[in-house]
């Protein structure tokens, strides 16, 4: 088993069977000092340090995150823990460098609208919600599997 793994594993079952979040972040601070290159490591030890109360410290590891991996997830992340950091300029920079990279996902608008929100932005949020008006719904494709079904009896 590769120590990542091994983290991985651990820091789980920490969170997960024993319920001690406290443990489960220490082995991800752990995972975190062994492989500083870790996107994976980085956003768990994020999470796990956003559940124990401590905005700031996770939002130092998505930042990191999100510089080692520029992707619509990992500045997502970043974007919220700027947010419950009550770090709104620092959310809005992101929110900025993340469309001009050309990210873009449910998630980030969502974090959009928030931020508009935030801030009060009548036109900002009136962009954003234009924006989604223009947006094609999905196709459903399992529609036919909806509609109810005759059956005939067979004729005698």
């Amino acid at each position: 088993m590769t120590a990542p793994a091994r983290f991985n594993i651990e820091s789980t079952y920490y969170r997960e069977v024993t319920g001690d979040w406290e443990k489960s972040c220490e082995v991800l601070s752990q995972w975190v000092a062994v492989f500083p290159h870790d996107v994976i490591a980085r956003d768990n030890f994020s999470s796990c340090l956003s559940i124990l109360g401590q905005p700031d410290r996770a939002l130092g590891e998505a930042r990191e995150a999100a510089r080692l991996l520029p992707a619509a997830h990992t500045y997502g992340t970043w974007i919220h823990r700027s947010l419950m950091a009550d770090r709104v300029d620092e959310a809005q920079t992101s929110v900025d460098d993340a469309l001009r990279r050309g990210f873009d996902s449910i998630y980030l608008f969502d974090l959009r609208v928030r931020l508009a929100f935030l801030r009060r932005d009548d036109e900002a949020a009136g962009f954003v919600r234009l924006g989604a008006r223009r947006t094609r719904p999905l196709p459903l494709r399992f529609r036919p599997a909806l509609r109810p079904t005759t059956t005939q009896q067979p004729s005698r």
